[in-house]
């Protein structure tokens, strides 16, 4: 009774019929948890984003941020309009699983026409998001989804108008602050209240 071995993984026989136990014994537990395996989705959201830019550059004067999305023709001496589909990557609602229950899928295109400087800021708010998803280790995922979210589905006028609010409503608290440090700062006693502040305090809170 000699023992015989596997070339490819060097253990005997009885070796590999103990590790086959194993393994039945572990895949007949309905509470072992099952590998995750990556399955195929679909896009159902395409933002074709086309750069209008009617400026002038030098040959060696074109902004780094706008180079690598020029197109020159050189023999023309112009440059065709950087074309962008999806900047940023779309949220998790936009992936459709393909699978056995879908017979048709939908795609919606959307296609604008942007400035360079909402190019660029797309440019940088896209890397921004990479790299935060790639050094929190999927333990942000949810937060920047969110975020390219709100990238993706609201419009600018009402994204630089949130901004401007949230500005607006920063500076109200510190001058509230600023004015009642001052009146309890020349205040002889505890009494009264700083009519300033309250000004302050009250129209931060209406807006």
């Amino acid at each position: 009774g000699g023992r015989r071995s596997f070339l490819l993984t060097g253990r005997s026989s009885k070796e590999e019929a103990d590790a086959a136990e194993v393994k039945a014994a572990i895949a007949a537990q309905p509470w072992m948890p099952r590998p995750a395996f990556p399955s195929a989705h679909f896009v159902s959201a395409l933002d074709v984003s086309v750069v209008c830019d009617h400026t002038v550059y030098p040959a060696l004067g074109v902004p780094p941020q706008l180079l690598p999305s020029m197109t020159p023709v050189r023999e023309m001496g112009v440059y065709a309009p950087a074309v962008l589909a999806n900047p940023v990557d779309p949220a998790s609602n936009k992936f459709a699983p393909l699978n056995g229950t879908f017979t048709t899928v939908g795609l919606h295109v959307r296609l604008q026409v942007v400035p360079p400087s909402r190019f660029v800021l797309t440019n940088v708010m896209s890397a921004s998001l990479r790299s935060l998803e790639a050094s929190s280790s999927g333990s942000m995922k949810k937060e920047l989804d969110d975020v390219s979210r709100l990238v993706t589905e609201t419009p600018v006028w009402l994204l630089a108008t949130t901004m401007a609010v949230s500005v607006l409503h920063l500076w109200l608290d510190t001058l509230a602050i600023k004015s009642d440090i001052e009146f309890w700062a020349q205040a002889s006693s505890l009494r009264g209240l700083s009519v300033a502040t309250l000004a302050a305090q009250a129209a931060s809170e209406a807006i």
